[in-house]
């Protein structure tokens, strides 16, 4: 349910705190993060990211704006052309 939130009304999800462990909520999201929004300690505590991961991570959705979505392949195509990742990863 929540991910159909996320795709269908990102606005809404944004007001839900939809992907925002780091914020008090009144519901479970199943464990959604928003890669695009949390602070570096929650990628790192949430998803398991080591320090120079979440740097990585940081810098490309600085340099990039935004991530287009939740899937992983997305996300890693972004910090490859955005230079913070080598095509082997």
């Amino acid at each position: 349910m929540t991910r159909r939130v996320v795709q269908a009304n990102p606005a809404l999800a944004r007001e839900l705190r939809i992907g925002r462990p780091d914020l008090p909520r009144q519901y479970d999201d199943g464990g959604l993060v928003d890669v695009n929004r949390v602070p570096g300690y929650v990628l790192a505590a949430s998803l398991g990211l080591t320090q120079q991961e979440v740097a990585n991570l940081i810098a490309a959705r600085d340099k990039l704006g935004n991530f287009g979505g939740a899937d992983e392949r997305a996300t890693t195509r972004s910090c490859r052309r955005a230079g913070l990742m080598s095509s082997a990863t």
